[in-house]
């Protein structure tokens, strides 16, 4: 009877942003699963979870549901021009907290 093996898993929040995108294929490679966060409604598809990472009670089920082995924390804020500074520190400070 064939043994199931286990691969780690790895949570790789912003997955579909400028770093996320890269990230996903080499941890693929290195035999991870991978899992993602996307803020809002561009989070379709498989292994991927709509989190607003200020949110703590989402996201604390998104990684209950994933029990992820590692984390890389990737989602923010960067556009310095963004015009709303409070929700430039809520992503980028609480989120990260969180």
């Amino acid at each position: 009877m064939p043994t199931a093996t286990h691969r780690p898993r790895a949570l790789i929040t912003g997955l579909r942003g400028f770093t996320g995108r890269y990230l996903a294929p080499a941890l693929e490679a290195a035999g991870y699963q991978v899992y993602g966060t996307a803020h809002g409604q561009e989070s379709q598809g498989p292994g991927m979870y709509a989190v607003d990472l200020t949110d703590r009670r989402q996201l604390q089920h998104a990684v209950h549901d994933i029990q992820p082995d590692v984390v890389a924390h990737l989602a923010a804020i960067s556009f310095v021009a963004h015009g709303d500074a409070d929700a430039i520190y809520r992503t980028n400070v609480v989120g990260t907290r969180n």
